[in-house]
């Protein structure tokens, strides 16, 4: 099977995660995986490495080694920008880019299926697979990140792009909710499968009874719209309690957010700033209980709550309104609440805090074990690989 991939970029500051399903398909099944991606960096990359252009051997210190049949082509783009705006601050980043010459390179490469992550709102890259599905017979499978973005103002197009997909695979009940209201989509093309993870990377272990401080940590963007200012709030209401400690893992989004939230800081909560991706298992090792005060902008399975499931992590979730974008819940040691809701989410902290350390450890079991079963690639992998042959068989 010869795999195209297709990212609007292949993003390396969170490890492997754009590389590990094609390095495992190559290894395990002998698939031709190849990844089109633009010569350029995201914004992100560009930022972590200090270069402007995609460098294979950061993939290689990556991966340890890149598989014969792993390969990398690349075409000339241009990349674009939004503007995110916080109070007359603002900040650049990356949105997407128009690809130069890349119908050209899809029909080099004769791929059996396009496999493509797609965006909310569907960017030139997408259109562009569609094209390339049409003239060269292509089928075209869709992962879909399952946030609750409507953008709505491209629908009348974009139907026409999403309903030439085979297969999409999304990773809630609520991203597959969104893909029918927007497109139109025949439910069953669509595919619920929660998002995978690596999970050799991240040791489960028990709570021991010679921890002394019981650590509530945070991890991802400083910022207000993600409710870091409400786990500030939390890690005031603890400062008299020398058992808590409170850890956010993470930078602050732009300049004015970190000017207005730095002074706010209690001397319980610890900033441990940008951790990379290769060191956050040890990071999630010393965390016991994950606190997530707005899952809600927008809603998402999002990376954060797979590791720290991974790691065996009970969490608190402010998503309350939103479930349905998440596969886990309290039986999987997920506790949903309001969002930014510093009462609810006290309450449950004081309860956890107390819970017997036999209790307490079942708790971590039960996430791990969500994760065992949905999450690992030793079922994720064959379930990707045989969506890829009934599309291709559905598309002879």
């Amino acid at each position: 099977m010869r795999i195209l991939d297709s990212h609007e970029f292949i993003e390396l500051y969170r490890g492997h995660k754009d590389l590990i399903l094609g390095y495992l398909l190559s290894k395990k099944y002998n698939d031709e995986y190849i990844f089109l991606c633009p010569k350029i960096n995201s914004y992100a990359d560009e930022k972590l490495f200090n270069q402007k252009y995609f460098q294979i051997n950061n993939v290689e210190k990556i991966l340890g080694y890149i598989p014969e049949n792993l390969k990398f082509v690349f075409y000339s783009s241009i990349r674009l920008y939004k503007k995110i705006i916080y109070f007359k601050k603002v900040e650049s980043t990356n949105f997407f880019q128009i690809p130069i010459g890349y119908i050209s390179k899809v029909k080099k490469i004769k791929p059996d299926i396009i496999f493509e992550s797609n965006y909310t709102t569907l960017t030139p890259r997408s259109y562009l697979n569609f094209i390339a599905s049409k003239l060269f017979n292509i089928p075209v499978v869709w992962i879909d990140c399952a946030d609750g973005g409507r953008m709505m103002a491209f629908r009348w197009i974009e139907k026409i792009v999403a309903n030439n997909v085979s297969k999409i695979i999304t990773y809630s009940n609520g991203g597959k909710e969104r893909l029918i209201n927007k497109y139109n989509l025949d439910p069953n093309k669509i595919i619920v499968k929660p998002k995978p993870i690596d999970l050799d990377k991240f040791v489960f272990t028990e709570r021991s009874t010679n921890k002394k401080i019981f650590n509530i940590g945070y991890v991802g963007r400083l910022a207000e719209n993600k409710g870091f200012d409400t786990f500030i709030d939390i890690a005031c209401r603890y400062i008299k309690n020398k058992q808590l400690g409170f850890t956010a893992i993470g930078e602050f989004t732009s300049e004015f957010e970190r000017e207005k939230l730095i002074p706010r800081i209690p001397q319980n909560l610890k900033l441990m700033g940008h951790i990379s991706n290769k060191d956050m298992p040890l990071q999630y090792s010393k965390i016991d209980l994950i606190v997530i005060p707005n899952m809600t902008n927008p809603p998402a399975f999002t990376t954060v709550l797979a590791e720290s499931i991974a790691s065996g992590i009970p969490c608190i979730i402010g998503i309350k309104g939103y479930e349905q974008y998440i596969p886990v819940s309290e039986q999987d040691a997920c506790f949903i609440v309001n969002p930014k809701n510093v009462g609810e989410i006290s309450k449950l902290i004081d309860v956890l805090i107390d819970m017997p350390l036999q209790d307490y450890n079942e708790l971590k079991k039960k996430a791990r074990k969500f994760a065992e079963k949905e999450l690992s690639w030793v079922t994720q992998l064959p379930f990707y690989r045989k969506v890829f042959a009934e599309a291709i068989a559905m598309h002879r």
